[in-house]
């Protein structure tokens, strides 16, 4: 990389930095455009982008995984450490935690099965692999088999009588 795209690219991470979460949404949407729909795998926003900073970032990233194309998504090799850092943000307003906006979840883990149910299926070692199931403590790995995983009868009952309106939100992603 020459100096002067250096520069540049610092330049534009600076501006990222302290831009409000509208100018990210732009931003995030030219990428997502031009990376058709990758977010995970050779794009690495949802693994950089700030998430302690303020927890207003997530509207316009919630906002641009929904509108995805879902069978073009990356398929990424793992996603737990992405899971997690999104585990961290702080969704509390006075005092309590922000709702989802489609289910009775926080929204930080409604976002997080969002992202789980989009990329809950990987490629390790030649083979398909699915990165949650059925059976997981954590909702979002839940929802990652809810969303990519080849679901019975049985295990529909199951996932929406332990899961109600986050496993009919996510199933079938």
């Amino acid at each position: 990389m020459l100096w002067g795209e250096q520069q540049d690219q610092l330049t534009q991470e600076a501006r990222l930095f302290l831009a409000s979460p509208e100018v990210v949404f732009q931003e995030l949407k030219k990428h997502s455009e031009r990376a058709k729909g990758e977010l995970l795998g050779r794009d690495d926003r949802l693994e950089t982008v700030l998430v302690k900073r303020n927890q207003h970032w997530i509207w316009p990233l919630y906002d641009l995984l929904d509108t995805l194309a879902r069978e073009q998504v990356a398929i990424p090799d793992k996603i737990d450490h992405v899971l997690a850092r999104w585990a961290t943000l702080d969704d509390r307003s006075d005092g309590k935690p922000i709702e989802g906006r489609f289910t009775s979840l926080p929204i930080k883990d409604e976002f997080r099965c969002l992202v789980a149910a989009l990329y809950g299926r990987g490629f390790v070692n030649n083979a398909f692999v699915l990165h949650g199931s059925a059976n997981a403590k954590d909702v979002a790995l839940r929802c990652a088999y809810y969303g990519k995983g080849d679901i019975t009868p049985n295990e529909m009952k199951a996932g929406y009588k332990r899961d109600k309106e986050v496993f009919a939100e996510f199933a079938g992603y």
